[in-house]
């Protein structure tokens, strides 16, 4: 059983909103109990199944007091479960979690500059009592309990895109080190004639390829291209973890097999999941 892990101090963090293009400040402060929470000036929710909510775009975080959004959560929450951080409370000023590199990997340099801490509490996680599997037309998230107490992913992609269908299409993850680090600094991604309608939208006004892989029909358009082989399907599963992180904060012992995840997904699944494990 693992302890429970914050910040040694409280870390600030600015960067530009992957929507607005507009610049955004994050503080992540210390927290001796349990839970990651998000602050307002009503004060502190924490990250739940109910709280967080998928769209096309990203997750987000909505307060419960007054209705207030918190844009693109999904990098941050799967950056510090992966760090191993359960207690903490974000704030955010400006609308959205700065979208930063498009990866996990500047809310891991900063959060190994302040350093974590253990508390005196261990981490209380409940086993998974039963299946379930999600499936909205050709895609699907399954899951099945495992009594070892232990959990492995395998997820899956399919896009319709020449470039991208020659990259590795799977991944299976079961939180090894090595695993973790590399996860983390996987950049999220999107394709040419996609960001062009975004942006006549007025949408992704801050997005660009320092913060995003980019691609048109057969190739990568950043000179720099990738970071590792299979960064794109590592993309989709660091948004996996950060939308699904209320539920392997609080419950171990299970595979999970998913084919074509999306925010969307991700977030029916997390409810249905959580109506499921009560129902048991």
């Amino acid at each position: 059983m693992n302890k429970n892990k914050t910040l040694k101090s409280i870390l600030f963090i600015e960067g530009a909103g992957l929507h607005s293009g507009n610049m955004c400040q994050l503080t992540i402060e210390p927290m001796h109990i349990q839970g990651i929470f998000f602050k307002n000036e009503l004060g502190v929710e924490k990250v739940a199944n109910e709280t967080l909510d998928g769209s096309v775009l990203g997750t987000n975080f909505i307060f419960k007091n007054n209705g207030e959004r918190v844009l693109t959560v999904e990098h941050l929450l799967s950056t510090l479960y992966l760090k191993g951080i359960t207690s903490a409370v974000i704030s955010v000023y400006g609308g959205e979690v700065p979208i930063l590199d498009g990866s996990g990997q500047c809310f891991s340099s900063e959060i190994d500059k302040v350093g974590i801490t253990e508390l005196h509490g261990f981490c209380d996680k409940k086993l998974v009592r039963c299946g379930l599997d999600l499936e909205v037309d050709d895609k699907f998230i399954k899951m099945q309990p495992r009594n070892d107490g232990l959990v492995k992913i395998s997820l899956s992609i399919d896009f319709d895109n020449a470039c991208v269908s020659g990259m590795p299409q799977s991944i299976n993850f079961e939180f090894k080190k090595d695993e973790v680090k590399q996860l983390i600094t996987a950049r999220t991604f999107g394709f040419k004639s996609d960001i062009d309608a975004l942006l006549s939208k007025g949408l992704c006004l801050g997005g660009s390829m320092s913060n995003a892989i980019l691609f048109d029909e057969n190739r990568i358009l950043n000179p720099s291209g990738l970071r590792f082989e299979n960064e794109i399907v590592s993309h989709k599963l660091l948004d996996l973890i950060g939308d699904l992180s209320p539920m392997f904060y609080e419950y171990t012992g299970f595979n999970i097999s998913c084919f074509k995840p999306g925010h969307k997904l991700n977030n029916a699944f997390l409810r249905s999941f959580s109506k499921t494990q009560e129902a048991v």
